[in-house]
């Protein structure tokens, strides 16, 4: 069935003067000032490469302006295939105002972070007809998009290919820049990912866009989209249409899809809507979304929800690396509601009784894997983990979080102390917060930006809580099969410094499965690349016995302490009566926080 959804409050108002829209595009030439050039004698071909250090003044189709950070501007009547990376330098694309131009993007890259520039800029009252193939990537930066669609200016994009399309400053991923909307926009096919600056829309009207603009029509008719607002105090910017100040949108959606859409910037991760919707077939747009997912389901039929049987069988989860995995207390859910397992005491002593009763072993390995489908709140007992360190042989705790990620924890990784730790400390002590934080990342989106960069996918994790677990968690994804021998690499966001540590690599193994051991709740970014990462590793976590508690490093204070985990100063005295003087801690000195 096609469907077609329409959300527009169109305001017919004056447009913007001709002269304020060239006033906000920088560095016009003379052929972007409206005088059409004739066609050059070709001596580059009608292939632009972006990698080359010496391009020649012109092609079939195009010129370059000159230098090693020249601007490449596409001509009217071009068919042009751009390819390779600018990397070291400030070489980007144009497409000439008033052209129509033929364009293929072919595995390129150009990234214009750290400058004032725009990656790929349609001019004004120019048509460009552009496909993909192989892996794309545009980064802007300053107040131009990712893929800059002007407001009198049309883009229709195709092809088998990939396109992330970022704006790291003040414009849409694709579509208009600082105050200005977006042109005509018609997406066919492709895998496409946009990302919009500050205020500004994934897919749709750059920052601070006139109220009084024309509005322009979105028209999605395949592909796989992903269209994320970019942050900011107005908050009215939408994954696809609208900027902070944009009137409005014209969208139109055709086709059936696998969908999430989110009032967060986030990728939801149960149905509940209005605010957050997750399902087939028909997506119903509104503009209250910020993050919005769809998956053309001509080419990627539904996937069914990772039940698990109520006998021993083989897990549906796709984030665990376990093959047999006999149940505890979960029984197979209806559709949509296999991700809804109430945190509850009960549900905790379904499983604890299900550990202590255990006698499913696994003969071959010694070892028992416990499942649970708990979805993204998940407070481990301390009750769990008792019974859990109790148990021999090993014996896994494996817990699906429906966000991208599973955790398990193992019975030997809990450590000798924990009984004496939790009896020292207090009830709660032992208590594990591994929930999933869904008001998302607490990184700035160029900062993510800047991580995903080169990456063939990624996952984001964000978490609720910052406090150390006590023991050794692993965390489980899976990326597919078509990533078996690539490295899924594991980062975590400092906030101390503002930026992601590089934690660890994993090489994929054949079922799309990687797996790291973790020691601290934070934001984790999981990316996927071909290569193995040149970083070096952060220093790992230092050995903690005590949940619920911080281990005090250089340059810690208790103020900083108490707002990290939200908490007063007046509850970490109660809870710490030998601290005599709260300007006076030390390095490696445990403050317990509950």
């Amino acid at each position: 069935m096609v469907t077609k959804q329409k959300l527009s409050s169109k305001i017919i108002a004056p447009v913007l003067s001709f002269a304020l829209v060239f006033g906000m595009m920088p560095g016009l030439s003379v052929s972007a000032a409206g005088i059409i050039p004739i066609m050059p004698l070709a001596s580059g071909g009608s292939t632009i490469d972006m990698s080359d250090p010496s391009p020649p003044t012109s092609g079939t189709g195009w010129t370059y302006s000159g230098g090693t950070d020249g601007s490449y501007t596409i001509l009217d009547g071009a068919n042009v295939t751009v390819t390779g990376s600018n990397s070291g330098s400030q070489r980007r694309i144009w497409v000439d105002m008033n052209a129509t131009a033929n364009v293929k993007l072919q595995n390129t890259n150009i990234d214009m972070t750290g400058t004032s520039l725009g990656a790929f800029t349609i001019f004004p009252s120019a048509t460009v007809n552009l496909t993909l193939s192989g892996n794309n990537k545009l980064y802007s930066s300053d107040t131009y998009a990712g893929l800059q669609v002007p407001s009198s200016a049309k883009l229709t994009i195709d092809g088998d290919g990939s396109l992330s399309a970022v704006s790291l400053g003040l414009g849409a991923g694709i579509g208009g820049g600082w105050v200005d909307m977006n042109g005509v926009i018609t997406i066919e096919s492709g895998t496409i990912t946009a990302l919009g600056g500050i205020g500004s829309a994934g897919i749709g009207a750059g920052s601070s866009a006139p109220a009084l603009a024309t509005i322009h029509p979105i028209t999605i008719n395949g592909g796989n989209i992903t269209a994320i607002a970019g942050g900011g105090s107005n908050e009215q910017q939408a994954a696809i249409g609208r900027s902070d100040t944009a009137p409005g949108e014209e969208v139109y959606i055709y086709g059936n899809y696998n969908y999430w859409a989110s009032t967060l910037y986030i990728k939801p991760l149960y149905d509940n809507p209005p605010d957050d919707v997750i399902g087939s077939i028909e997506f119903v747009y509104d503009n209250i979304y910020k993050y919005i997912e769809l998956v053309d389901m001509t080419s990627s039929p539904p996937s069914s929800p990772p039940f698990v049987s109520e006998s021993v069988g083989e897990a549906q989860d796709e984030n665990l690396t376990g093959a047999s995995i006999p149940i505890g207390p979960e029984v197979r859910k209806p559709a949509g509601d296999y991700c809804m397992s109430p945190q509850t005491p009960d549900l905790w002593r379904i499983v604890n009784d299900n550990i202590i009763k255990e006698t499913g072993i696994n003969i071959s390995t010694g070892k028992v894997n416990h499942f649970v489908n708990i979805g993204p709140e998940i407070i481990v007992p301390n009750f769990v983990l008792n019974s859990l360190k109790l148990k021999e042989p090993v014996i896994t705790l494996m817990m699906y979080t429906c966000s991208g990620v599973s955790f398990s924890i193992t019975s030997k990784n809990i450590p000798n102390r924990y009984n004496e730790a939790i009896t020292a400390v207090g009830p709660e002590a032992g208590n594990i917060d591994l929930s999933i934080n869904r008001t998302g990342m607490k990184a700035p989106v160029n900062v993510i930006a800047e991580v995903l960069k080169d990456t063939v996918t990624n996952r984001l994790v964000p978490m609720a809580s910052r406090e150390r677990f006590g023991m050794v968690v692993n965390q489980h994804y899976n990326v597919g099969p078509a990533n078996a021998g690539n490295f899924a690499n594991l980062y975590r966001y400092n906030d101390r410094t503002g930026q992601f540590d590089y934690l660890s690599s994993y090489q994929i193994n054949e079922k799309g499965q990687a797996m790291f051991a973790t020691t601290i709740a934070a934001d984790y970014l999981l990316t996927v690349t071909t290569a193995k990462p040149t970083l070096t590793a952060a220093s790992p976590d230092p050995a903690i016995v005590i949940p619920g508690s911080h281990i005090v490093m250089s340059g810690d204070t208790l103020l900083q302490i108490a707002k990290r985990y939200g908490v007063s100063l007046s509850q970490i005295k109660v809870l710490n009566p030998d601290i005599s003087n709260i300007d006076r801690i030390k390095p490696g000195q445990i403050i317990r926080l509950r």
